[in-house]
């Protein structure tokens, strides 16, 4: 028995190649959303780790451990990658020191990815 013209089974091969492309498009698009996804991820783990060490100096200073003057140093062991630094402003309308904490990542060629972030804070008077 003959199949008729006007009762086609299966696919022809130009609806097979337009399905194939339709998919190649949408997975292309998947693996570069994927690949953007895992370059954010890193970026947040960056700041998030930044922040958490900004806090850490600040606690020092509060804590009386870091005095509060122009300085630098490291994280020691904990963060062998990470580097801090200090820049105060004094304000002489305010009472107020303004502090700025960078986050700098010990050796990192190219893109600056040092974070600052900035407190102001009552100097203690001296006796």
């Amino acid at each position: 028995m003959k199949a008729s013209k006007s009762d086609p089974k299966g696919f022809t091969l130009l609806e097979v190649a337009v399905a194939l492309a339709i998919l190649a498009v949408a997975f292309t698009a998947l693996t570069t959303l994927q690949a953007n996804t895992l370059v954010l991820t890193a970026e947040d783990q960056r700041m998030t780790i930044q922040t958490l060490l900004a806090r850490d100096v600040l606690t020092r200073i509060r804590t009386g451990s870091l005095s509060l003057e122009e300085s630098q140093g490291d994280f020691g062991e904990a963060y062998p990658d990470w580097k801090w630094a200090l820049h105060l402003e004094q304000d002489l309308s305010i009472p107020l020191l303004s502090v700025e904490i960078r986050i700098l990542p010990v050796q990192e060629e190219g893109k600056d990815r040092s974070a600052s972030f900035w407190v102001l804070l009552r100097p203690k008077e001296s006796p």
